[in-house]
């Protein structure tokens, strides 16, 4: 939804992934389990037990030849730009049109990139950036998406966009979206 994405600030706040981290971590400790709070965050630590005791060797470990702040410097902050932040942002870029409200926004959104070299390996590994390709037979491998994209490429309800850092740019440019008149049939 481009509403809450619709004045610079409010962009700028979701790019830096603060607007959907906490929303993301509740996603994380709910998992599908039931049960008090105490329940659920007893199941998620134990379910990750290997993986937080592995982060508190890698800590340790750092912290024994660089200070602690290299862990979250050179571990975290990479982690969370390049995993994080940038499937933020493929997501946003495949389902997002500058338009509010979003009732005024093609429903389907058919959308597929196809990005130049680095953008693909930074926002969309293994084929990623055929979206739409992906939601119309999503039983296809995804190396085999290529061949779809082929076979689909001059179908009109799919949206083909070069690269993700020119549309945001394009969507930074439209900023601030205001609400687009809605036909109403039969108003005066």
């Amino acid at each position: 939804m481009a509403a809450n994405k619709a004045n610079l600030w409010k962009f700028v706040f979701f790019l830096s992934g603060l607007m959907t981290f906490p929303r993301t971590l509740r996603k994380v400790l709910r998992g599908g389990s039931k049960g008090s709070f105490a329940q659920r965050a007893f199941g998620f630590l134990s379910s990750r037990a290997p993986a937080i005791v592995a982060q508190l060797v890698l800590i340790a470990a750092i912290a024994s030849v660089f200070p602690w702040w290299y862990y979250l410097t050179f571990w975290i902050l990479p982690i969370y730009v390049h995993v994080f932040l940038a499937d933020e942002v493929r997501a946003f870029c495949e389902h997002s049109q500058p338009v509010i409200p979003d009732s005024m926004a093609d429903p389907f959104r058919l959308i597929t990139y196809v990005p130049n070299p680095i953008e693909r390996m930074l926002f969309s590994p293994m084929n990623m950036n055929f979206h739409a390709e992906h939601h119309l037979w999503s039983y296809i491998p995804y190396y085999n998406t290529p061949l779809l994209h082929a076979y689909l490429k001059d179908r009109g309800d799919i949206e083909v966009r070069t690269s993700y850092v020119g549309y945001l740019w394009r969507y930074f440019r439209k900023l601030p979206l205001t609400p687009v008149a809605t036909f109403v049939p039969g108003a005066a």
